[in-house]
């Protein structure tokens, strides 16, 4: 039911938050009412810190300056955009340090691109390169995860040894490690489901 999507983060991580509190009462005070007390007023902050960090690092990905006016909104269209328009979140977002760069790209379509660039001002060399360094090449995707389980289930850890390699240096491009940067198959990202085990 979507769970873990990537938009339903923020709520899951305070459910979990939640679930470490009631296991730590008895460690916060003696008595329970007071214990109960204290993790609620720690829970109570994490939306609004989350939120904070969130688009701090929203804004270092996309090149622009703390602070910068219009900048939630762009982020906002841009992640609405690259859903309607199926771009994968990785490798659009890395994109982006590109066109900073002067490359004739749209990671969406429509007329965000240009409102985006004018947001992120000058010193646009300096920029790009600042995105590159928050903005991975190489994630371990799910199916390649899986294939790196299976591998090893039977004995092979070639696959997890050079997905390994791969992840632990993300943001410099590699030869031949295209295939840690593509989208999963259409046909596997269509049906895949993530439990809280994975």
């Amino acid at each position: 039911a979507g769970r873990y999507a990537y938009g339903n983060q923020p709520a899951i991580i305070t459910w979990n938050l939640a679930r470490l509190a009631e296991s730590m009462l008895p460690v916060l005070d003696d008595d329970v009412d007071r214990a109960i007390e204290l993790a609620t007023a720690v829970l109570e902050t994490f939306a609004e810190r989350f939120q904070a960090a969130w688009s701090d690092e929203m804004h270092r990905k996309l090149g622009l300056a703390p602070g910068t006016p219009d900048g939630g909104d762009l982020i906002g269209e841009l992640l609405a955009l690259m859903h309607e328009q199926r771009v994968d979140y990785a490798s659009g977002v890395r994109r982006l340090s590109s066109i900073v760069r002067g490359a004739d790209d749209q990671v969406v379509e429509g007329d965000w691109t240009e409102r985006w660039l004018v947001a992120v001002g000058d010193d646009r060399a300096a920029r790009a390169d600042a995105m590159d360094l928050v903005n991975p090449i190489y994630i371990a995707r799910n199916h390649l995860v899986e294939e790196a389980l299976s591998a090893a289930t039977n004995g092979d850890l070639a696959p997890f040894e050079q997905m390994l390699d791969v992840v632990t240096n993300p943001f410099e491009a590699r030869p031949g490690m295209d295939r840690y940067a593509e989208p999963a198959p259409s046909d596997v990202a269509a049906g895949y489901q993530t439990f809280c085990g994975t």
